[in-house]
């Protein structure tokens, strides 16, 4: 059916949002700015929140998600974040901060001003490899959907999700990371991301915080992405 073959073509393909710069994008961040590091699980949002850490970016993080063998950095998550979308009361602690928000929560929080968010994409079949492979260790409920409906699944809350961030307010500005370009070239990774957050951040250190080797696999050749078939650390 048509329809199989493109969500088997989407499976090769990054999981974004497109790129949304706004008045914000580029300039320097303030007390009152919140960066927010989004993407599908699975898709490089713990190691884009140690480069910011080492960049120089104070982070809006707790331990109650401790490191695993999924995520031997830590998740750098702040547990109040997930408790839904109709619960934001941790906005004001985030300003001035950077803190990771999965996608599907990310509309809750696109009616405030300057906003950066930096969404990570990654191969929507590795996305889908690597979360399940996660879930299965974790004994989790989600670990039995199947990779084509989960897939289908998060294409459906992507495309929700940019039609929320066509709707958002002038201060909402959306800056896309390759998890796996920046794995291959740090250096270019980290001047990107200074570049939309306003340039005060030390390149250096951001890029030296990424640890290619965690990766478990060697990306797909002729791409910058995973195979579909196995699963990360990030």
């Amino acid at each position: 059916m048509p329809e199989d073959v493109d969500l088997d073509l989407d499976m090769t393909r990054a999981a974004g949002v497109g790129t949304w710069t706004r008045a914000t994008a580029g300039s320097p961040l303030t007390a009152d700015s919140i960066v927010v590091v989004s993407g599908l699980p699975r898709s490089g949002t713990s190691m884009m929140m140690q480069m910011l850490r080492a960049g120089g970016m104070p982070v809006l993080t707790d331990d109650v998600r401790p490191p695993d063998t999924s995520n031997p950095r830590g998740y750098f998550e702040y547990e109040p974040t997930t408790h839904g979308s109709r619960d934001t009361s941790w906005v004001a602690e985030a300003r001035g901060r950077a803190v990771k928000l999965v996608a599907q929560l990310l509309p809750s929080v696109l009616r405030h001003s300057d906003i950066r968010v930096i969404f990570m994409e990654r191969a929507l079949g590795s996305i889908v490899a690597s979360q399940s492979a996660m879930l299965q260790r974790l004994d989790r409920d989600g670990a039995r959907l199947s990779d084509r409906r989960l897939a289908a699944t998060y294409q459906q809350q992507l495309a929700r999700l940019r039609l929320a961030i066509e709707r958002a307010s002038d201060g909402v500005s959306v800056f896309p990371v390759s998890y796996d370009a920046a794995l291959q070239d740090p250096a270019t990774a980290a001047s990107a991301v200074n570049r939309f957050l306003g340039g005060r951040l030390d390149e250096s250190a951001m890029a030296a915080s990424i640890a290619p080797q965690l990766r478990t696999i060697a990306p797909v050749a002729g791409t910058d992405r995973l195979s579909p078939h196995r699963a990360p650390r990030y």
